[in-house]
């Protein structure tokens, strides 16, 4: 029983970090502090390890980061914890997931840096520089993360430039066509009085006919003129207007290039670092 005591005086609650007694009628440890009792098994590292493990699996994430920070207290420097931590702060059950975006967007790099500066601190060797890949990895996905909103955003902006391109086109194209159409409907009143005229040429009443087919004939040229002086208004308008759209077309299109880039360039850098991860993780094992 004495040793087991002076196993028991190591432990820390994990709820507040108070030093755990002994309840010998209960047989549980218990905290002074807050209450909290805890079943002598529960400190068994290979059972809360365990028990962390199926925690990240079962994405019970509040539960793996409590049973990994109880470790922690009792050793800060254990690879396979710090490693644990990190993937449940960043509610992910391995490091491969990184390179889907699915998961890369649910990762707030604020949140999880902190913990990532702690296992760099609290390492040395080959698993320092493990998880100062990690570092990079996480800002690698924070930098895809940033150039795919920009080039989603340059994508948007050329859409509208085209949009803008096409709509001016249309414009002219309508000017034209409402030239012809008021033309046609003058034209063909104008030519329907004309007839009449002819009809009853000699007969009374042919000099309202005549005012008519007078008004017709300026209101076919009222619509001829205007219809061309809005055209060309248009038309230059247009070219202006297309010409600032062409240049913003060209000019999105090579920030869009550039951001495409960064992003592919990030996206490798990332699946680089997971592989390079990963035989670091198959070296630490085996070490351990």
């Amino acid at each position: 029983m004495k040793e087991v005591v002076s196993n028991i005086k190591k432990h820390t609650c994990p709820t507040c970090a108070g030093q755990l007694i002994i309840n010998q009628e209960r047989q549980m440890y218990e905290c002074p502090f807050c209450g909290v009792t805890f079943d002598y098994e529960y400190f068994r590292e290979d059972d809360v390890l365990s028990r962390a493990d199926r925690f990240l699996k079962s994405s019970q994430w509040d539960a793996a980061v409590d049973a990994f920070d109880f470790m922690l207290a009792k050793d800060p420097h254990n690879f396979i914890v710090l490693r644990g931590k990190i993937l449940a702060v960043s509610h992910m059950h391995s490091l491969a997931e990184m390179a889907n975006l699915q998961y890369q967007e649910k990762v707030n790099i604020l949140h999880v840096m902190p913990f990532i500066e702690n296992a760099i601190e609290n390492s040395d060797g080959e698993k320092k520089t493990y998880f100062e890949k990690i570092k990079v990895l996480y800002e690698s996905a924070e930098e895809y993360k940033k150039e795919k909103a920009l080039v989603e955003v340059s994508s948007d902006n050329k859409r509208r430039q085209d949009v803008r391109i096409s709509s001016e086109k249309k414009s002219s194209s309508d000017a034209l066509f409402m030239i012809f159409g008021g033309l046609f409907a003058v034209g063909c009143f104008l030519l329907y009085f004309v007839a009449e005229f002819y009809d009853r040429k000699g007969s009374a009443g042919n000099e309202i006919l005549l005012l008519v087919i007078g008004l017709l004939a300026v209101a076919f040229v009222g619509v001829l003129v205007g219809g061309l002086i809005n055209y060309i208004r248009v038309r230059l308008l247009g070219k202006k207007n297309i010409a600032e759209a062409e240049k913003v077309l060209l000019e999105e299109g090579e920030v869009l290039d550039e951001h495409t880039q960064k992003m592919e360039s990030a996206k490798k850098n990332i699946s680089t670092l997971i592989s390079e991860l990963r035989k670091i993780e198959r070296s630490a094992s085996k070490a351990l």
